[in-house]
C-alpha cells in the first residue's frame, strides 16, 4: 500500500525561532546500518513553541516528501548538527553530531542491533507496529 501520511516532526520548545542551518536529518535503513536518505535544512526554521513537519503532501508539511519516504523497520531517523557535508547517503551510521535520535523495529524479531549499539546504547528501539506498544 502507500504510505502518504507520513511525517516527522521537529518541536522547538524554545520562545524563540531555532534556525535550521546546520542541521540535517538522516535516514538509516538497519539491514545494512547505512544512510539512505539525507534531508539538510539549511535556510529553513522552526518557529517560537512550535513545529517543523516533514512529510508528504497531505500532512501540510514545511518539507516535502515523495510517498513511501520513511522505510519500514528495523530502522532509525538521526537529527544531526554539523557540517552538512560529513553526511551523505550510503553512509555508515555514526553518533558524530548527533543531537536526537529514534531507533525502531516492526514486529518481524528485527533488533536494530547496529543501530541502537551505535545510535542509543543500552537501550531498546521503539516498535512500530500498534500490536507490541506495551514493549515501548
Amino acid at each position: 500500500s502507500v504510505d502518504d501520511f507520513e511525517y516527522i516532526e521537529l518541536y522547538n520548545k524554545e520562545n524563540r525561532d531555532v534556525s535550521l542551518n546546520n542541521f540535517v536529518l538522516v535516514l538509516y535503513n538497519g539491514n545494512t546500518n547505512t544512510a539512505y536518505r539525507v534531508l539538510p535544512f539549511n535556510g529553513l526554521t522552526i518557529p517560537r513553541r512550535g513545529y517543523f513537519v516533514i512529510g508528504t503532501s497531505n500532512t501540510n508539511p514545511g518539507y516535502e516528501m515523495q510517498n513511501n519516504f520513511l522505510q519500514n523497520g528495523p530502522d532509525a531517523i538521526a537529527l544531526y548538527y554539523g557540517d552538512v557535508s560529513m553526511y551523505s547517503p550510503g553512509m555508515d551510521v555514526t553518533s558524530n553530531g548527533l543531537v536526537d535520535v529514534v531507533v525502531y523495529v516492526n514486529s518481524g524479531g528485527d533488533s536494530a542491533s547496529g543501530l541502537t549499539s551505535a545510535l542509543t546504547p543500552g537501550q531498546p528501539p521503539l516498535h512500530e507496529d500498534s500490536r507490541v506498544l506495551e514493549q515501548d
